[in-house]
Protein backbone atom coordinates (compact mmCIF):
# COMPACT_ATOMS: atom_id res chain seq x y z
CA UNK A 1 0.00 0.00 0.00
CA UNK A 2 2.62 2.74 1.34
CA UNK A 3 5.91 2.30 1.42
CA UNK A 4 6.55 3.55 4.83
CA UNK A 5 3.27 1.47 6.52
CA UNK A 6 5.81 0.03 8.77
CA UNK A 7 7.13 2.62 10.00
CA UNK A 8 3.68 4.67 9.83
CA UNK A 9 3.10 7.26 13.22
CA UNK A 10 0.96 10.11 13.96
CA UNK A 11 3.49 12.55 14.15
CA UNK A 12 1.19 15.59 15.06
CA UNK A 13 -1.24 13.61 17.43
CA UNK A 14 2.54 12.62 19.09
CA UNK A 15 3.28 16.16 19.43
CA UNK A 16 -0.28 17.33 21.14
CA UNK A 17 0.58 13.99 23.13
CA UNK A 18 3.90 15.66 24.64
CA UNK A 19 2.10 18.93 25.47
CA UNK A 20 -0.75 17.16 27.24
CA UNK A 21 1.79 15.83 29.40
CA UNK A 22 2.39 12.00 27.92
CA UNK A 23 -1.38 10.81 29.40
CA UNK A 24 -0.90 6.92 29.20
CA UNK A 25 -4.66 6.52 27.83
CA UNK A 26 -4.02 9.48 24.83
CA UNK A 27 -0.71 7.55 24.03
CA UNK A 28 -2.14 4.00 24.23
CA UNK A 29 -5.01 5.21 21.58
CA UNK A 30 -2.51 6.61 19.23
CA UNK A 31 -0.42 3.84 19.23
CA UNK A 32 -3.49 1.46 18.41
CA UNK A 33 -4.12 3.39 15.44
CA UNK A 34 -0.45 3.11 14.49
CA UNK A 35 -0.15 -0.28 15.00
CA UNK A 36 -3.67 -1.10 13.26
CA UNK A 37 -1.81 0.83 10.19
CA UNK A 38 1.25 -0.98 10.13
CA UNK A 39 -0.41 -4.46 10.58
CA UNK A 40 -3.13 -3.61 8.40
CA UNK A 41 -5.78 -4.19 10.99
CA UNK A 42 -9.12 -2.48 10.89
CA UNK A 43 -8.49 -1.53 14.42
CA UNK A 44 -6.85 1.39 13.31
CA UNK A 45 -10.65 2.80 12.99
CA UNK A 46 -11.50 1.90 16.16
CA UNK A 47 -8.60 3.90 17.54
CA UNK A 48 -9.49 6.59 15.19
CA UNK A 49 -12.75 7.15 16.65
CA UNK A 50 -11.36 7.13 20.26
CA UNK A 51 -8.41 9.88 19.25
CA UNK A 52 -11.08 12.17 18.46
CA UNK A 53 -13.47 11.24 21.65
CA UNK A 54 -10.50 11.16 23.81
CA UNK A 55 -9.17 15.02 22.93
CA UNK A 56 -12.64 16.11 22.52
CA UNK A 57 -12.90 14.95 26.18
CA UNK A 58 -9.93 16.05 27.32
CA UNK A 59 -10.62 19.99 26.27
CA UNK A 60 -14.02 20.09 27.56
CA UNK A 61 -12.91 18.72 30.93
CA UNK A 62 -10.28 21.34 31.48
CA UNK A 63 -13.28 24.01 30.56
CA UNK A 64 -15.20 22.46 33.23
CA UNK A 65 -18.24 21.00 30.65
CA UNK A 66 -20.17 18.08 31.10
CA UNK A 67 -20.40 15.27 27.89
CA UNK A 68 -23.68 13.47 28.13
CA UNK A 69 -23.15 9.87 28.11
CA UNK A 70 -23.23 7.91 24.92
CA UNK A 71 -22.86 11.22 22.96
CA UNK A 72 -22.74 10.76 19.04
CA UNK A 73 -19.11 11.60 18.21
CA UNK A 74 -20.18 14.21 15.66
CA UNK A 75 -21.78 16.00 18.28
CA UNK A 76 -19.29 15.44 20.59
CA UNK A 77 -17.24 17.69 18.32
CA UNK A 78 -19.55 19.68 17.32
CA UNK A 79 -19.66 20.77 21.57
CA UNK A 80 -16.43 20.99 21.91
CA UNK A 81 -16.07 23.55 18.37
CA UNK A 82 -18.94 25.77 20.43
CA UNK A 83 -17.24 25.44 24.01
CA UNK A 84 -13.55 26.62 22.08
CA UNK A 85 -15.75 29.38 20.22
CA UNK A 86 -14.42 27.91 17.02
CA UNK A 87 -16.71 29.97 15.17
CA UNK A 88 -15.69 33.14 15.86
CA UNK A 89 -12.27 32.42 16.00
CA UNK A 90 -12.47 31.22 12.16
CA UNK A 91 -15.17 33.79 10.90
CA UNK A 92 -17.71 33.20 8.62
CA UNK A 93 -15.45 32.72 5.36
CA UNK A 94 -14.43 28.96 6.88
CA UNK A 95 -17.58 28.46 8.12
CA UNK A 96 -17.87 26.00 5.52
CA UNK A 97 -14.79 23.68 6.43
CA UNK A 98 -15.99 24.30 10.30
CA UNK A 99 -19.36 22.22 8.67
CA UNK A 100 -17.11 19.37 7.28
CA UNK A 101 -15.87 18.82 10.47
CA UNK A 102 -19.12 17.38 11.77
CA UNK A 103 -19.07 15.84 8.12
CA UNK A 104 -15.51 14.00 8.35
CA UNK A 105 -16.16 12.62 11.87
CA UNK A 106 -19.69 11.19 11.20
CA UNK A 107 -18.03 9.32 8.52
CA UNK A 108 -15.21 7.97 10.75
CA UNK A 109 -17.82 6.95 13.51
CA UNK A 110 -20.27 5.39 10.63
CA UNK A 111 -16.80 3.45 9.05
CA UNK A 112 -15.49 2.50 12.25
CA UNK A 113 -19.09 0.86 13.39
CA UNK A 114 -19.25 -0.89 9.57
CA UNK A 115 -15.74 -2.05 9.87
CA UNK A 116 -14.00 -1.98 13.04
CA UNK A 117 -13.55 -5.19 14.89
CA UNK A 118 -14.06 -4.32 18.29
CA UNK A 119 -17.38 -2.63 17.51
CA UNK A 120 -20.05 -4.52 18.69
CA UNK A 121 -18.54 -7.54 17.49
CA UNK A 122 -18.92 -8.98 14.07
CA UNK A 123 -19.53 -12.19 12.16
CA UNK A 124 -16.08 -14.03 12.37
CA UNK A 125 -16.22 -14.17 8.69
CA UNK A 126 -15.94 -10.45 8.48
CA UNK A 127 -13.33 -9.08 6.14
CA UNK A 128 -11.11 -6.06 6.44
CA UNK A 129 -11.54 -3.21 4.09
CA UNK A 130 -8.34 -1.96 2.32
CA UNK A 131 -5.36 -0.05 3.63
CA UNK A 132 -6.24 3.50 1.82
CA UNK A 133 -9.70 4.02 3.93
CA UNK A 134 -7.65 2.95 7.14
CA UNK A 135 -5.28 5.25 6.44
CA UNK A 136 -7.64 7.92 5.80
CA UNK A 137 -9.55 7.57 8.63
CA UNK A 138 -6.14 7.86 10.50
CA UNK A 139 -4.88 10.99 9.25
CA UNK A 140 -8.52 12.98 9.21
CA UNK A 141 -9.09 11.84 12.94
CA UNK A 142 -5.19 12.97 13.75
CA UNK A 143 -5.91 16.55 11.74
CA UNK A 144 -9.51 16.95 13.50
CA UNK A 145 -7.87 16.32 17.16
CA UNK A 146 -4.77 18.07 16.78
CA UNK A 147 -6.91 21.27 15.27
CA UNK A 148 -9.01 21.07 17.75
CA UNK A 149 -6.59 21.17 20.83
CA UNK A 150 -4.29 23.89 18.86
CA UNK A 151 -7.21 26.19 19.02
CA UNK A 152 -7.83 25.07 22.88
CA UNK A 153 -4.29 25.96 23.75
CA UNK A 154 -4.78 29.19 22.13
CA UNK A 155 -8.11 30.34 23.89
CA UNK A 156 -7.37 31.68 27.17
CA UNK A 157 -7.45 28.29 29.95
CA UNK A 158 -9.81 28.27 32.77
CA UNK A 159 -8.23 28.64 35.59
CA UNK A 160 -10.61 26.50 37.68
CA UNK A 161 -10.19 23.33 35.80
CA UNK A 162 -6.97 23.27 33.87
CA UNK A 163 -4.68 20.80 33.91
CA UNK A 164 -1.83 23.30 32.83
CA UNK A 165 0.97 23.08 35.37
CA UNK A 166 2.29 26.22 37.75
CA UNK A 167 4.80 28.63 35.34
CA UNK A 168 6.72 30.77 38.07
CA UNK A 169 7.36 33.02 34.90
CA UNK A 170 4.42 33.47 33.28
CA UNK A 171 3.28 37.23 33.64
CA UNK A 172 -0.25 36.48 35.61
CA UNK A 173 1.83 35.30 38.43
CA UNK A 174 3.73 38.20 39.06
CA UNK A 175 0.25 40.25 39.33
CA UNK A 176 -0.91 37.82 42.21
CA UNK A 177 2.58 37.71 43.62
CA UNK A 178 2.76 41.52 44.04
CA UNK A 179 -1.51 42.15 44.90
CA UNK A 180 -1.78 39.28 47.81
CA UNK A 181 -0.32 40.40 51.11
CA UNK A 182 1.38 37.74 53.10
CA UNK A 183 0.83 37.85 57.44
CA UNK A 184 2.84 34.84 59.50
CA UNK A 185 0.45 34.26 62.91
CA UNK A 186 4.13 33.84 65.16
CA UNK A 187 2.33 31.08 67.53
CA UNK A 188 0.71 28.61 64.69
CA UNK A 189 3.14 29.57 61.63
CA UNK A 190 0.41 30.05 59.67
CA UNK A 191 0.13 32.21 56.70
CA UNK A 192 -2.46 34.15 56.08
CA UNK A 193 -3.30 35.48 52.42
CA UNK A 194 -4.91 37.85 53.17
CA UNK A 195 -8.31 38.33 51.42
CA UNK A 196 -7.57 34.89 49.97
CA UNK A 197 -6.95 32.12 52.68
CA UNK A 198 -5.39 30.58 55.72
CA UNK A 199 -2.86 28.16 54.71
CA UNK A 200 -0.18 25.66 57.48
CA UNK A 201 3.14 25.30 56.27
CA UNK A 202 2.71 21.47 56.85
CA UNK A 203 -0.36 21.73 53.86
CA UNK A 204 1.06 23.99 51.47
CA UNK A 205 4.17 21.60 51.30
CA UNK A 206 2.31 18.71 50.90
CA UNK A 207 -0.31 19.83 48.13
CA UNK A 208 3.06 21.23 45.89
CA UNK A 209 6.19 19.07 47.13
CA UNK A 210 5.74 15.78 48.46
CA UNK A 211 9.70 15.32 48.73
CA UNK A 212 9.80 18.55 50.97
CA UNK A 213 7.25 17.35 52.99
CA UNK A 214 8.86 14.36 53.76
CA UNK A 215 12.16 15.88 54.35
CA UNK A 216 10.79 18.92 57.00
CA UNK A 217 8.96 15.96 59.04
CA UNK A 218 11.82 13.71 59.00
CA UNK A 219 13.68 17.06 60.35
CA UNK A 220 11.06 17.71 62.76
CA UNK A 221 10.84 14.08 64.32
CA UNK A 222 14.93 14.47 64.37
CA UNK A 223 14.90 17.84 66.24
CA UNK A 224 12.27 16.07 68.82
CA UNK A 225 14.39 13.08 69.37
CA UNK A 226 17.81 15.19 69.89
CA UNK A 227 15.46 17.61 72.40
CA UNK A 228 14.09 14.29 74.65
CA UNK A 229 17.97 12.98 74.72
CA UNK A 230 19.39 15.27 77.59
CA UNK A 231 16.26 14.31 79.61
CA UNK A 232 16.77 10.69 78.74
CA UNK A 233 19.92 10.78 79.75
CA UNK A 234 19.23 12.68 82.78
CA UNK A 235 16.67 10.03 84.25
CA UNK A 236 19.14 7.06 83.14
CA UNK A 237 21.99 8.90 85.64
CA UNK A 238 19.91 9.84 88.39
Amino acid sequence: MFSDVQTFELLDARKMLDAVGNLPHLQEIIEEVETGIRNNSDKAFDGSKCLIECTCKTILAERGEEVAPNIDLHQLVKQTAEKLGIRSILGNDFRDMLSGLTTTTRAIATIRNSYGPLSHGKDAAHECIGGYQRYMAAKMAEMVSVMLYQIHKGVPADLLYTRQDYDGDHADNGLVDEAVQVEVNDETNEINFVDYGVFRPSQILYALDRQAYKAALQAAVDSAVNDDAPEQEQEASG
